[in-house]
């Protein structure tokens, strides 16, 4: 295990830059993974080949830390740092003590004729995309198309709010949303607040398309009208609408429901 007792280090510097920038990820092909359980999930999903690994004094403390890095083959490069330094590479405000600079995975489509689709528009704030996310990937939904008005879903909030569900959920970045849903073999339905059937009331069996707008402006007309209907979901108290994470994992769930009672 090296150890880096400046923060000025090349390693550490990169990953500075793949937290910060989506451009950066892009055109290194690499993100980076801070925690435990976002790289114990990436290990058992891809291995760790050729990554880089940075670990605070506190973390090698840590039963569950010790047991992944005696896991871990001789490619793998170990770095030690002071909870100093490590506090400036870490995006979040009380590291874990743990983050890895891996290659950025690629899900493949699962061949199947079962088809749900989630179609995102305008969800920019990272964290809310990083729990639609993990509510699509704990339910039915076999891909997710992002819009390029989305947040990054590799950023390290989205990573940390998706918990492991970008590794598990094809993603597509930038995709055009118009031509997918005009060319998608199966139902496509959008969300309103105020009109359209009853979600209680609507069948959702696949092949399903779901289009859901950002937190304010919610779904343009130029997609919604691109809907074979439009879905609402009944709300008491004169409540007007839903946080669009809710929405979403609302609707995944009654799909789910409906595809196994």
């Amino acid at each position: 295990m090296e150890r880096i007792t400046s923060a000025q280090n090349p390693t550490l510097k990169l990953a500075r830059k793949l937290s910060r920038s989506a451009r950066d990820r892009e055109e290194q092909g690499k993100i980076v993974l801070d925690g435990i359980r976002l790289v114990s999930d990436y290990l058992e999903r891809f291995g760790l080949a050729d990554a880089s690994l940075v670990l605070n004094e506190s973390a090698l403390s840590k039963s569950d830390v010790i047991g992944l890095v005696a896991a871990l083959s001789d490619d793998v490069r170990l770095l030690q740092v002071s909870d100093r330094i490590f506090q400036g590479v870490s995006s979040v405000d009380t590291p874990s003590g743990l983050i890895a600079i891996v290659d950025m995975p690629t899900v493949t489509d699962q061949q199947s004729k079962y088809s749900f689709w989630l179609a995102l528009d305008g969800i920019q704030d990272p964290g809310n995309l990083g729990s639609i996310l993990r509510s699509a990937a704990s339910t039915n939904v076999t891909k997710v198309l992002l819009s390029e008005s989305c947040a990054d879903p590799w950023s390290p909030k989205c990573l940390r709010g998706g918990m492991g569900a970008q590794f598990a959920l094809p993603v597509s970045k930038c995709a055009d949303l118009k031509r997918a849903i005009s060319g998608y073999n199966g139902t496509c339905i959008a969300t309103s607040s105020h009109e359209g059937q009853s979600l209680v009331d609507t069948k959702l069996a696949a092949p399903l398309l779901l289009m859901m707008g950002g937190e304010g402006a919610g779904l343009g007309p130029e997609l919604a009208n691109l809907a074979d209907f439009c879905v609402r979901i009944p709300l008491n108290n004169h409540m007007e609408s839903l946080n669009v994470g809710a929405a979403v994992a609302m609707i995944c769930y009654e799909q789910l429901r409906q595809s196994i009672s």
